[in-house]
Parts: C-alpha cells; structure tokens; sequence
C-alpha cells in the first residue's frame, strides 16, 4: 500500500536510522521526502557513519552538508569518545606485509587458529565468564564479490573462503604444517608496522599444543566431524547455502552457512573454479536464523555486503574481510560497528577492564577483542586512517621483566580466603548503605578555545540554567506524591535483571532506604508527580547497586589473609598495553620505544 505524502501532511516527528545514507546522491529522493514529511516538525536522524559518508562525497557535496549537519548536531559520540569511555570490545586489526595471492589460505590458517583460541577459552571458562555476558565466538568473513569480473577474470571472494576450508579438511599434512609453524612463532606473517609475528599475541593460550593433536580438535568441535567438504543449497531460505562435512551428525550437520543473493552463478563458479557441485537440501529451515540462538552449531558465517546494513549479533568475535571497502569508508565502520558490541557484566556494555571491580577472569580480554584481519593492504590501510581519524590513537606492549630468581615468601599481600563467595550471603536492603543524591538538573556546556604563548587548548566550563529544588521523599509534599507500591514492583523487576540473588527486598525496606538515604535535585519548574516518581526510581536503583557493593566489600574486608606473592600470579603482569593519542607524547614514546626502554634495578 502507498500513501501520497500529502495525506500525512508536514507537521511530523521523523526518526531516521542509517542517516548516512541520505548523504550520497542517489538516496537525495528519499531525504527529500523526509523534509518535506519533517517541514512543520522534527527530523532526528542517527547514523555511526555521518563523518565518513560526507568524506566519501565530493568537495562541493561536502561544503553542502557540513554547512547543513554541523549547525543541527545533537549529540556526537562518536566511536572515539564510546571506546574512551570503555564501552565495546578492543580491537586487533592484523596486516600483512608484501602479502601475496598464494598467502591467502595460509593466512586463513591463522585466522582460524585465531578464532579457535577464543572459542577455547570460552569452553574452558563458561563459569567464570558468565557473569560478563559473552557470547558463543562466531567467526565471520565477508567478501565484496560472489561472482565478479577483475582484469577480465571471474572473481569470487566467497569462493576464495570455501576453497580455503576445502583445503584444511582435506588436506591434513599440508594444515598440521601451517599450524605448527603459526604456533611456535613462525608463521611467515609479519605486521606491516612491528614487525611481529601477525598470530602469536592472538593464540596465547594454545601455543605449545600440538598441532596435530589441535588439529583434531578443531575438526571435532568446530567443523562437526571429518571428510569431505560439502556445500548445500537451503531450498526452504532463498540465497542460503550450508557448509558441512561428509561424516557430520545428521542432526545438525552444519558447521557454517554462507548467505548470498544470486546463488545460480554462485554454484556454477564453484563447480567450475573450486570442484565442488552443490547438493540441494529440501527439508531443514534458514540456518542464518540459527545463527543467535544459545545453543547454534553454527560458528562461521560467510557472506557478501549483505551484513554491512540490517544485521547485528552479539557473538562476532572474529572477523575477515576480503577485498572489501577500498574506498567505502561508511561501508567500513558500519562492518566494524557488527564486531565491537559487548553486553558486558551487568549488561554495562563495558569491558571488564574499564568495571574497576577487581581483577578479570584469566583470558577474557581475547574474548573482548575484536580481531580483523586480511590480505587486501587497500581496505585494511582504509581502515586504521579511519580508526587514525577517530583519534583513537596507537596501542604499544611493553613486556615486564621479573625478578630472577623470584623472591619466594617475602612479599604478603593480602587476598580474600580460599573458598571464600560473597554470592553466598544474603542481605536485606536497610538504610545502612551510602547516601545517594541525584542530580537530574540540565546543565549548560561552553566549549572555548584559547591562545597562550603559543599553545591552544580546549576550556569546558558547565553551569545550570534553572533554578533547582532539592527533593527530600521523607517531607512533604514529595512523601504524599511517590508510589511505593510502583517502586517496590520496579525494584524487585532491577534486582533480577542485575543478578542480585542474595538480596531480599521489602516494601518497608523500600520505602525506608528512599526516605532516609535518597536525594533528589530537580529543576524547580519540573516537579511533577510523575517527574518525582522517575526521580525516585533512579534513586533507588543506584542507592541498590550501591548497598550490594558496600556489602560485598565489607564481607571481602572480614574474610582476607596474608598471602606471599608468586610470580605466576595474575596479579603479577607480564605486559602493559598502553595507547597514547596523536601529538607529541606520542612521538616521544615512539622515540624511547625505538631507542630501549631503560633498565632500572629494584
């Protein structure tokens, strides 16, 4: 059904995701009906992309929109301020130096080895990584082309990954081989910029494993079996092909799946190119749907720009992309906009480095990596300037040198008793936790830049613009308006969305912690009866959080011994990872790094 603008009329609040789109000419019909549907209303628009979609216009396009979008931005927060503040996953970008086209399937091993040793972690440490969220590591590869002319030859970057997979299963001797270089060291892959081995930070865990004995392993726990590698058209879901092995368990044989669009040229290419003909599968459903559930099979996916726009998962972990987004900028971060999603402990969407709750699990940081890699130095070189763009800045690892020999049983430190689970007591919410005011009043900003002897600088200065009332809930009026009923239904529904089993809640202990321990400033224009009511609820879910943390510190506090430190104790590091933006501290670090770090003696 169509409906003529005119009957919707003008006077319209229009809420536009992917907004970058409206950037490039060809979609200039479609922002234009947006204005005219916004003309006596609001157009908010949203993208992750606004800043690379203008750079990918030309210079008279782009004078255009930065006059248009640099007098309506709303709230920037862009992915250099969402990592800064320790939201999403680290990120790995891995590229090769003077790779060549006989490289690839090597350089598929690491990339699977890599994948794997995520995979292996997340197995290992189920119980200890549960609290952090983290999904089941999903490997995805992403081409540009399905069936492509280059240099006057068919081209397929979909084809290019299923005969990689091809050549690992069938080819036992030649895969334990590349394995075992990989895993001591050797891999033959060097970073363009380092130096270093491009696989040997990304596979700590598993190095000096065999490799045959790995090998094994990966056939079992991540292709499903052995054999042959098969491919199957999924007749039930149009454009999907299933990936699996000839000896698989009948009941969910798929290992991965590759989506695509035009699947008839597809199958001709890989009959004609890789030796495999496609066998049709008419009975089981989209695999691609699978993809999200717990308890997927499914740990590769394989496709074309389908995933750029529209798709989203919590379980990519790894990542390839093959020949894709030279010149695409948007194209780019929105494919590592797909990686970089973390849940996060307690839903904080954080890594577990930035909680500051004490020390993380053992390996999670991998699993909080985002690891891309290729061979195509274009689109990965396109990558890190956007990545530089965003001022993320440059990451270095400095190795830590112990002391040899290690001074056994001289140094205590304390640490709570073996056994020892704060998880295990209860308590019931009382008024003895911290007091918590909540300022929800607006605040101005001013950003101004000034000169001295030289040098600029950026000053922030935030002030109010409103007259503020301090809400006490034990006082009238505010103790006559709150609904304690409401927020005792609201607590309970918060305590079970953040974990708190061992927390007991009652209404009397509701209504004591906001009146005796919960403040509120409002502006004094805004106190509403419903304003007072969310004012209150957000209270009393910090003054929550807050209490549960104050308990678990004073129960660890009561439950600590001396302990004499050991050189392989976590808490003993063997590197910092350190990244220093652009300027001159930067250089200044390159410099020292380049020159060697100083020996200092303890």
């Amino acid at each position: 059904m169509s409906v003529p603008i005119e009957a919707i009329g003008q006077n319209n609040l229009v809420i536009v995701d992917e907004g970058h789109k409206g950037a490039g000419s060809k979609a200039q019909i479609w922002k234009n009906r947006q204005k005219r549907l916004s003309a006596g209303g609001f157009l908010l628009e949203y993208s992750a992309t606004f800043a690379q979609a203008i750079a990918s216009t030309s210079k008279r396009a782009q004078k255009k929109l930065l006059q248009e979008y640099g007098q309506a931005i709303l709230f920037d927060y862009s992915y250099a301020h969402f990592y800064g503040d320790g939201y999403g996953k680290d990120f790995a970008v891995l590229n090769l130096r003077d790779a060549r086209p006989d490289h690839a399937h090597e350089l598929l091993v690491g990339g699977l080895l890599a994948y794997y040793h995520q995979l292996w972690l997340y197995r290992q440490h189920a119980r200890d990584y549960r609290p952090y969220n983290l999904e089941k590591p999903l490997w995805v590869l992403l081409g540009s082309s399905v069936n492509a002319l280059y240099d006057r030859q068919r081209r397929s970057d979909v084809a290019e990954v299923v005969a990689f997979l091809k050549h690992f299963v069938e080819d036992r001797d030649w895969a334990v081989a590349v394995m075992e270089r990989i895993l001591r060291g050797d891999s033959g892959f060097q970073d363009a910029h380092s130096g270093q081995d491009l696989f040997a930070p990304h596979i700590e865990y598993l190095r000096g494993q065999p490799a045959a004995a790995l090998y094994e392993r990966i056939l079992a726990e991540v292709f499903h079996g052995s054999g042959g590698l098969e491919v199957w058209e999924l007749k039930q879901a149009a454009g999907e092909l299933g990936l699996r092995l000839s000896t698989a368990d009948e009941a969910a044989p798929y290992f991965g799946v590759i989506n695509i669009g035009d699947t008839a040229a597809f199958k001709k290419y890989l009959d004609e190119h890789v030796g495999i003909e496609v066998q049709p599968d008419n009975f089981r459903p989209s695999q691609f749907n699978l993809v999200d559930r717990p308890d997927s099979t499914l740990y590769m996916l394989i496709g074309a720009k389908k995933f750029i726009e529209g798709w989203s998962s919590w379980r990519v972990s790894s990542m390839g992309l093959l020949n894709v987004g030279g010149k695409a900028g948007s194209q780019i971060i929105q494919l590592f906009g797909r990686g970089v999603r973390l849940k996060g402990k307690g839903m904080s969407l954080k890594r577990s480095a930035a909680l500051g709750d004490g020390p993380p699990p053992p390996g999670i940081r991998f699993l909080e990596t985002l690891t891309i890699f290729g061979w195509n130095a274009n689109y990965i070189q396109t990558f890190r300037q956007i990545i530089a763009n965003e001022d993320l800045g440059k990451e270095f690892t400095l190795q830590v040198a112990k002391m040899d020999p290690w001074p056994e049983q001289k140094l205590p430190v304390p640490q709570p008793r073996s056994g020892f689970d704060a998880g295990r007591l209860t308590w019931v919410l009382d008024t003895s936790g911290p007091l918590v005011e909540l300022d929800l009043t607006p605040r101005l900003q001013a950003l101004t830049t000034t000169s001295a002897a030289g040098q600029s600088a950026v000053m922030e200065a935030t002030g109010r613009g409103y007259s503020v009332e301090t809400v006490d809930f034990a006082q009238s009026p505010y103790a006559d308006v709150v609904n304690v009923a409401a927020l005792y239904l609201e607590a309970l529904t918060y305590k079970q969305l953040r974990g708190y089993a061992n927390l007991h809640l009652t209404p009397e202990g509701v209504e004591a912690a906001l009146t005796a321990r919960c403040r509120l400033r409002l502006p004094a224009t805004e106190r509403a009866p419903e304003m007072v009511q969310r004012g209150a609820s957000q209270a009393l879910k910090t003054y929550i959080d807050r209490f549960v943390r104050q308990k678990e510190r004073e129960a660890e506090s009561q439950q600590v011994e001396p302990v004499y430190l050991a050189a392989d104790d976590p808490r003993v590091l063997d590197e910092y990872h350190i990244r220093v933006r652009g300027g001159p501290l930067l250089a200044q670090i390159e410099t020292l790094l380049q020159n060697g770090v100083p020996a200092y003696d303890a």
